[in-house]
């Protein structure tokens, strides 16, 4: 039970602050970085989501 929270802790934390990331990248209307930078940021993000959403599934 202990290492299901922490897992689903560390994920929540990466998936805040990827999502922070993305937001920082979209300031002041304008794209901060280079395309290639936004998807790897969504990649890691949308894959940290499927792992917390696989950890409740089990």
């Amino acid at each position: 039970m202990k290492q299901t929270f922490e897992l689903r802790n560390r994920l929540v934390k990466i998936i805040t602050l990827k999502a922070s990331d993305l937001l920082e990248h979209f300031q002041w209307g304008k794209q901060s970085v280079s395309d290639e930078e936004v998807f790897k940021t969504i990649k890691v993000l949308e894959d940290s989501i499927e792992e917390l959403k696989k950890s409740f599934r089990e």
